[in-house]
């Protein structure tokens, strides 16, 4: 659900977790550089405003986290840097199901979140012919733009969903064929990108889902974890091959060749948030 002012929030039922910011006789503590600080302090009268409760969410982390778990229609509007929210559904256990999916928020701006799937969804190739491909054109880019974005999104939720420009990578790589710049609902991270929003391999690292998996996604026998592709060329160029990130969390500039059909699918989202 898209927060448009601030009676959107107001309008929730009082929680426990509402109850907990607004009781002056429990307040909650919050901290602040892993000190304790004056825990804020609000009416007894069991109102809280928007404007109170931004304040003590963006504070208090586990607070935050517990309200995105419990109203998740709202997590949007409250999650910060790092945070995992909900937004669109789509089939991951090997039931008939669709659960919410969860995502990574990577930048966060005054109207828009920048959204990375905690989880690889899917499993496709990066393009079904063996040739030296570009984001532009590639098979992946038209089917996330397309029957994934279809199939995850309702037509409000694809409402608040912009086209980004996403840019070419380039990496000094002079053999490859880079492409052009994109206009794309849905995309994946570069190379760049994917050392930029991780500070070390683990954190890089991802978890399939059993419906990605039962779609042909890798899985380490050692430690659980997939392959996933990134929209960067990659340094074989003879060989055709694209970025991707393994199952170490390691960016392998040199990547797979395109039309491998056992890396997981990371989608890349802006959702608008007022």
């Amino acid at each position: 659900m898209n927060i448009n002012n601030t009676e959107d929030l107001e309008k929730l039922k009082m929680s426990d977790i509402f109850e907990a910011i607004a009781s002056e006789k429990s307040p909650i503590p919050v901290y602040k550089d892993g000190k304790e600080i004056e825990p804020h302090r609000f009416s007894a009268l069991g109102e809280i405003s928007y404007s109170d409760a931004v304040i003590v969410l963006n504070i208090n982390t586990e607070l935050r986290h517990r309200f995105i778990e419990e109203y998740p229609e709202y997590g949007l509007a409250v999650a910060k840097v790092g945070d995992t929210v909900f937004f669109g559904s789509y089939k991951q256990k090997d039931g008939s199901e669709r659960d919410s999916i969860e995502w990574i928020v990577l930048e966060k701006d005054r109207n828009n979140l920048k959204l990375l799937s905690k989880y690889g969804l899917d499993c496709k190739v990066y393009n079904a012919e063996y040739e030296n491909i570009t984001w532009e054109d590639s098979d992946l880019r038209k089917w996330l733009n397309s029957e994934f974005v279809d199939k995850a999104f309702t037509k409000e939720e694809k409402s608040m969903i912009p086209f980004t420009s996403v840019k070419v990578d380039k990496l000094d790589n002079i053999y490859a064929n880079h492409g052009n710049n994109t206009s794309d609902k849905v995309f994946l991270m570069s190379a760049t990108e994917a050392k930029l929003y991780f500070e070390n391999n683990e954190a890089r690292q991802c978890k399939a889902t059993d419906y990605a998996v039962k779609q042909g996604a890798y899985v380490n026998d050692e430690n659980g974890f997939s392959w996933y592709w990134l929209r960067t060329p990659g340094w074989a160029p003879m060989a055709y091959c694209q970025t991707n990130v393994n199952h170490k969390g390691e960016v392998s500039l040199v990547g797979d060749s395109v039309e491998h059909t056992d890396n997981a699918v990371r989608p890349v989202i802006w959702v608008g948030i007022m």
